[in-house]
């Protein structure tokens, strides 16, 4: 009992010491003009497991519950201090940015994403669905808690569309995931059925619940201060009762405060600070959750993606969707700028990527990391933002005026600058999404032959020297020993640096197999890592086993004696031209570094790279896999060239004669005494400590 009783005082102690840090910290960071919500979230990420905190937190399911919760506690309160005017005003607008606006926004997203990401259509719709939702504790936070005062048209349409857009975000999300689970809806009419009730059954959910409310608390004679807990009880159960029956809760619960905040309310001074009061608790407590249950290391692991995600989300999915969807409204380009611009995301796209998560979706943890970085980009750069765009586009509003512009709609020079900036940041972060690479070692671009023997001669603190590419002149060698020994010399590093960089992920996929073999359930991180593995290496995530046979090295004798065969020691068109040294060239559906031109490998490394990815996931390599796996099994801990050499039949139309000239090669220029290079790996996310068992 007392042991019980510590536990949870020891619960209390570090909820509530994290609250007041939290709001301690948000006093501090509004000096600096901080969104306070991004504050709470970076508290819970150093809280975290990840963090000086190190308080593991792994339940999605408690996250689902209150987040939830939260969302509802937030409409209700946005709800209850919209003006019945105001709203009557930006329904329209916000109706259609929160049906067809998010539709739009989706599929853009999903465009990129399968260009991107090589998502599947599938795949590139649900992570748009996830990040196509704005979010009301994020936008409430910004208009009602950052003293930004905009014209209540702009204002109100922006808070309408994030508590009304959340039923389409989540029926689109459900629908995919049951879709790539095998139980999606029946056909489209399914579709249409399902939609239609979320939208209009979560609107009359919400307007019954709205009057019920009204009516029931001119029957009540209570205490002054149960006045606020009635009217909140009230909104969570019209939320629990449309969401029970499968319509929208958070359409129901949003409409029912917006009518009930109209009416005549009891003690309605105290109903709206305590309204208040619940609204900040429940952003803090969730943004708090929802950084303890990220791994900052995986966020690190998909930055690249996200980058280009939220960049493109940002400064063209969510202006496009706004421009389409405004198109015929009473809002002009300035007011649709400023819409376009404070699109926040914030806790609904995270609370919307852990469905596949539970739902047990492949590639689940991508989705929901690559959604919580996209939250926290929008945080920091729309929210921090958002103040200097009210005053760019003049809806600020000082002394219940607009501020005053210099310049209509788009011929303000502060609007051309600002769009003539984020075309280059949009520009900037699709370039690094898409060629950003592990870590390299020191790397070269010898221009003469000279050049390359002083390069290879170099040593640095990660090994030698990795060369780029070879310099045209070494085809005009004609030392047969000299240019033998450029040529080894030039490629081995490059082949050992590959398999180096295999040689860590194979670890990874070991370690994750020892963890399932002792019974123990893996950590969402380590979920995470081997979701991003078995889409690197082509291989089901749920068979860490047939993982394994896909993530491995080849012996660096045999691959040297492959690349001698494909270029002539190097002196090949293909090898000076086009970084070609197997005989292949880079493909759009492979991920290899190519740079535009579709003949040429960008450097050596990315040929490379090319042929031990070929090796892993080629169907006609199966053979060689398996034959590999089992020199593992009986304890190699360095691979036999000539035992697979024969297993490589397939990658020339000579097929045996084949091998027999790579044995024949390896054999009489000795090959064999690269096989003992070795290479330091790439940085890589690390994965934390096996846990050990109590007393271990």
């Amino acid at each position: 009992m007392v042991a019980g009783m510590d536990s949870a005082s020891t619960l209390i102690l570090i909820g509530a010491g994290l609250v007041l840090a939290a709001i301690a910290a948000a006093s501090v960071s509004g000096r600096f003009g901080a969104p306070v919500l991004l504050v709470f979230l970076a508290l819970g990420m150093l809280a975290g497991d990840e963090g000086p905190g190190n308080l593991a937190f792994e339940r999605y399911d408690l996250a689902v519950l209150f987040g939830g919760l939260s969302l509802a506690v937030i409409l209700f309160d946005g709800g209850a201090r919209t003006s019945k005017r105001i709203f009557r005003l930006a329904a329209a607008p916000a109706v259609t940015l929160a049906t067809l606006g998010v539709f739009i926004t989706a599929g853009l997203t999903a465009a990129l994403a399968v260009y991107l990401l090589d998502f599947s259509w599938t795949e590139g719709f649900l992570l748009g669905a996830i990040v196509s939702s704005t979010d009301a504790a994020a936008v409430f936070s910004l208009l009602g808690g950052r003293g930004l005062i905009v014209s209540p048209r702009v204002a109100a349409t922006l808070e309408a569309e994030s508590g009304m857009n959340d039923p389409v975000a989540v029926f689109l999300v459900l629908t995919l995931v049951g879709v790539l689970t095998g139980e999606s809806p029946g056909g489209p009419a399914g579709w249409a059925v399902a939609i239609g009730w979320q939208l209009l059954g979560g609107a009359a959910f919400g307007a019954a619940g709205g009057f019920a409310l009204l009516w029931a608390q001119k029957r009540l004679s209570v205490a002054a201060g149960l006045y606020p807990i009635f009217a909140l009880a009230g909104g969570l159960t019209v939320f629990g009762l449309a969401q029970t029956l499968g319509a929208s809760g958070f359409l129901a619960v949003y409409l029912a405060a917006v009518i009930y905040g109209n009416g005549a309310i009891r003690e309605a001074e105290t109903v709206r600070r305590a309204l208040d009061g619940f609204a900040w608790l429940a952003q803090l407590g969730m943004f708090l959750m929802l950084g303890l249950l990220v791994f900052p290391s995986h966020l690190w692991a998909v930055a690249p993606a996200a980058l280009g995600v939220a960049a493109f989300l940002i400064l063209v999915a969510r202006p496009v969707a706004t421009v389409i969807s405004l198109a015929f409204s009473k809002l002009n380009l300035r007011e649709q700028a400023f819409v376009a611009w404070t699109g926040l995301r914030g806790a609904t796209p995270v609370f919307l990527g852990v469905v596949p998560v539970l739902a047990g979706v492949e590639n689940a943890n991508l989705y929901f990391s690559i959604a919580f970085a996209v939250v926290l980009l929008s945080l920091t750069v729309q929210g921090w933002t958002a103040p200097a765009a009210a005053r760019i586009t003049g809806v600020q509003v000082h002394g219940g005026e607009p501020a005053k512009s210099h310049a209509r709609g788009w011929r303000n020079p502060r609007l051309l600058a600002g769009g003539a900036g984020a075309a280059a940041v949009l520009a900037a972060c699709l370039w690094i999404a898409d060629t950003a690479q592990p870590a390299r070692a020191v790397t070269a671009t010898p221009q003469t032959v000279e050049e390359l023997e002083t390069v290879l001669a170099r040593t640095t603190p990660g090994g030698a020297v990795l060369v780029d590419a070879f310099p045209p002149g070494l085809r005009t060698v004609d030392e047969t020993e000299r240019r033998k020994r450029l040529f080894l010399e030039t490629v081995a590093p490059l082949i050992a640096a590959e398999n180096a960089r295999i040689a860590a992920d194979r670890a990874e996929v070991m370690r994750l197999i020892e963890a399932e073999s002792s019974g123990r359930t893996l950590t969402l991180n380590e979920q995470a890592r081997r979701d991003l593995l078995a889409r690197e290496y082509d291989a089901p995530y749920s068979d860490l086993p047939l993982l394994l046979n896909h993530v491995d090295g080849a012996p660096t004798s045999l691959a040297l004696a492959q690349a001698v065969l494909a270029t002539g020691w190097g002196g090949s068109d293909a090898a000076i031209d086009n970084n070609a040294l197997f005989g292949r060239r880079p493909s759009a559906d492979e991920d290899i570094d190519g740079e535009g031109d579709p003949g040429r490998f960008r450097t050596l490394r990315a040929s490379v790279r090319d042929y031990l990815h070929t090796l892993n996931t080629a169907p006609a390599f199966q053979e060689f896999r398996d034959a590999r796996a089992q020199q593992r099994i009986l304890g190699a801990e360095r691979l036999e060239a000539r035992a697979l050499a024969p297993y490589l039949a397939p990658y020339a139309e000579s097929g045996e004669a084949y091998t027999d000239s790579l044995i024949a090669l390896i054999e009489e220029n000795d090959l064999t005494r690269f096989d003992t290079i070795t290479a330091p790996a790439p940085a890589r996310p690390l994965l934390p400590p096996t846990p050990q068992p109590a007393g271990a």
